[in-house]
């Protein structure tokens, strides 16, 4: 009997790991050849996708590559770099995938069928989850594939994807309590019918409720937007503008953002909504965008407010006329910034230093970042990227891997979101052909917002095993990537600093 397997030399076992997929990349015929015959070279979906990545209560979270043309796959965990560092090829990928997804929409079908009232049934995505170990997200590949199995189902006549959850509507002859005959809802009602009871159920609130329950029975409840409520009367501007706690400028609608911003006594935690987004930016962190910020973020900037939510004495404002899309981005943008500087600490203590100093304690500078107990650096594990950049006395190489930025940031940031935003160089002098005493340490916040101050370069001491560690890789990569020896390519660094410019000079 013939068939394919992976062999190991030595095994030491051959227990499972617990993984969970957060997201499906389906790639071509020849890149998914060339993952499964170069896993170890960088990757585009890699790149993309390396916030789906990470490692929670013993559970890794990772990808899954399907191939077209392919029924296997390839479950891959980064750990913050652009290759598949963790993978598992897994044979039958697709149809175990397929076969998950099958369960979940017999799982839907089943219940909603069961308990509808109109036809009408909504799943939100932490009910499978939680129900199934499902992990469906918008744009997780998962979301697309759940969509297709249930569309195909002779049961639903509509599906859509909304932020978290599905909606679906099912064909009456195929739901329990519509079976003995079309349920009566108000929609089957004359509108005028209709029009007296929603009067009545109207009074019926004003008379039970006061202030902002009134307000949120109207706006929440019935789905009356606050013009509608102000058009038809049933409160007040004054009142409006006690319960909303806004300006009688917002009351009267078309108010940018851009006027909001300038706007005086909007309450602290006002907050910038929109319908299809399940994100709120509150009003105060918008005013710390730059200008470049500002022109990012132009077409929000331009967005109107169209109604306004109340959530105990905190209005939400609720824009129209731009992409919920721009919204998550800068609530995406304010999450990196707020990250970037926890996981900074005090501008004072930027420094880490493994050497003794009497001025500060072993365990941690005083208001500022720990001193890292054990050495950053993997030794076995250096690499370098890019060009080796000669900055006058020195050649500086940006290290790819062998440094742990997050025992250097104190576990603030997991080591993917930290590539985002820091570089680390080591430095070979010229003049005495070593390695500098120190590593240098990049951090880019995000230029977007304002910062409390400057942001100071970090630098790390090198002891004498991770100085010739470096070196040697400084060596193997100068080869590389000039064809020299590292001291030859320093030389001639040299040399072209001290020639004469060409050309004419003036006697």
């Amino acid at each position: 009997m013939k068939f394919k397997a992976n062999f190991r030399e030595k095994p030491c076992n051959f227990l499972m790991d617990d993984c969970q997929i957060e997201k499906v990349v389906e790639l071509s015929y020849e890149d998914f050849c060339q993952l499964k015959i170069t896993p170890l070279v960088d990757q585009p979906f890699i790149m993309e996708n390396k916030g789906c990545m990470f490692h929670r209560n013993g559970v890794i979270h990772c990808l899954l590559a399907l191939g077209q043309g392919s029924n296997d796959g390839v479950l891959v965990d980064a750990e913050g770099y652009d290759y598949a560092r963790i993978a598992a090829y897994t044979p039958g990928m697709r149809d175990i995938v397929n076969a998950e997804l099958g369960r979940a929409a017999e799982f839907i079908i089943r219940e909603g069928a069961a308990h509808t009232e109109d036809g009408r049934w909504s799943v939100p995505f932490d009910a499978l989850e939680k129900q199934l170990g499902l992990t469906v997200r918008v744009g997780s590949g998962l979301d697309d594939l759940l969509l297709d199995k249930l569309s195909q189902r002779a049961e639903v006549s509509s599906i859509s994807l909304r932020a978290g959850r599905i909606d679906m509507t099912f064909h009456p002859d195929c739901c329990e309590h519509m079976k003995q005959g079309a349920v009566k809802t108000l929609a089957d009602l004359p509108a005028g019918r209709r029009t007296a009871l929603l009067e009545n159920a109207v009074s019926a609130a004003l008379s039970l409720y006061r202030g902002e329950d009134q307000y949120t029975m109207l706006h929440d409840s019935f789905g009356l937007t606050l013009q509608e409520i102000r058009e038809c009367g049933y409160l007040s501007d004054q009142e409006l503008t006690d319960i909303c706690r806004v300006p009688q400028q917002v009351l009267e609608g078309g108010m940018t953002v851009r006027d909001v911003l300038a706007l005086e006594g909007l309450p602290e935690g006002s907050a910038l909504s929109h319908r299809s987004s399940v994100f709120q930016v509150p009003v105060e962190e918008l005013k710390l965008l730059t200008d470049v910020g500002r022109e990012d973020f132009a077409a929000l900037l331009d967005a109107r407010v169209a109604d306004v939510r109340v959530d105990e004495e905190t209005p939400e404002l609720v824009l129209e006329g731009v992409e919920a899309s721009e919204l998550d981005r800068l609530h995406d943008e304010l999450e990196a910034h707020k990250q970037a500087e926890e996981a900074m600490g005090p501008a004072e203590a930027r420094v880490s230093c493994r050497k003794e100093n009497p001025a500060f304690t072993p365990e941690r500078r005083p208001g500022g970042m720990a001193i890292p107990p054990e050495s950053c650096i993997h030794i076995g594990d250096i690499s370098f990227s890019g060009d080796i950049v000669s900055s006058g006395d020195a050649l500086d190489f940006q290290l790819k891997s062998g440094f742990d930025l997050e025992k250097m940031f104190e576990g603030r940031a997991s080591a993917s979101e930290l590539r985002y935003w820091v570089n680390v160089y080591a430095n070979y002098d010229l003049a005495s052909g070593q390695v500098c005493d120190s590593l240098d340490i990049e951090v880019y916040l995000p230029r977007l917002f304002q910062t409390d101050g400057p942001v100071e370069p970090l630098s790390y001491v090198l002891d004498d095993a991770e100085k010739a560690a470096l070196l040697r890789g400084m060596e193997a990569y100068c080869r590389q990537r000039t064809g020299q020896t590292l001291q030859n390519y320093s030389a001639q660094v040299m040399a072209e600093a001290v020639r004469p410019p060409d050309g004419p000079s003036m006697s």
